[in-house]
C-alpha cells in the first residue's frame, strides 16, 4: 500500500466547503467517489485543512492510501477522468508512508481578490469580491506592510 500526495484545484461554488458532510455536495466526498470507482476502499482522505462553502483553491493538499499497480502519472489521469468539472487533481506522486498534509505543511497561501468596478461584472463574480466606491490605493500600499511576513496563528487552532 502506498501514500499519495495530491494537489487540487476547485471551484467552490458548488460544494459546501472541501469536508466531507453528510448530506452536502463537497471537495472531499467527490474525490473519494473519484477513488472508489478505482477501487479505493480507504476510509478517508486526508486533507490540509477545510475550505467553507464557496471558497476555490488552486493548490489544496491532501493524501491517501492506495494500492495502484500503475504509474502515478495514470493514476492522475484516471482521477481527473472521473472527477467533475469542477474539481481537478493538479498533480499526484507517491509520498513518504508518515505524510500527513495538514501536519507537515510548512506554510500556506491565501489570495483575496478585489473588483473596484461600479457595475458588476457576471464574469467576475465568483472569483473576486466588487466593492465601490474604490479604494484609497495609496492608504492600501502604505499599510500593506502589515500583512507581509510570519505570522503565528496558533490561537486560531488546537495544538498538535
Amino acid at each position: 500500500m502506498a501514500r499519495y500526495q495530491v494537489i487540487l484545484a476547485y471551484d467552490g461554488s458548488g460544494f459546501s466547503g472541501s469536508q466531507r458532510q453528510a448530506n452536502s455536495r463537497t471537495v472531499q466526498g467527490e474525490f473519494e467517489k473519484a477513488l472508489r470507482k478505482l477501487g479505493w476502499s480507504g476510509k478517508s482522505v486526508i486533507m490540509a485543512g477545510r475550505t467553507d462553502t464557496g471558497v476555490h483553491a488552486t493548490g489544496q493538499v491532501a493524501a491517501f492510501d492506495f494500492e495502484w499497480a500503475h504509474a502515478a502519472e495514470k493514476l492522475l489521469k484516471a482521477l481527473n477522468a472521473d472527477l467533475p468539472s469542477d474539481l481537478a487533481v493538479k498533480s499526484l506522486r507517491p509520498a513518504a508512508a508518515d505524510f500527513h498534509p495538514r501536519f507537515d505543511a510548512v506554510s500556506r497561501k491565501y489570495c483575496y481578490k478585489l473588483s473596484c468596478e461600479p457595475i458588476r461584472d457576471p464574469l467576475r463574480e465568483r472569483y473576486a469580491w466588487r466593492i465601490w466606491p474604490s479604494l484609497d490605493g495609496k492608504a492600501l500600499k502604505q499599510n500593506a506592510g502589515l500583512f507581509l511576513g510570519t505570522h503565528d496563528f496558533a490561537a486560531f487552532g488546537s495544538p498538535t
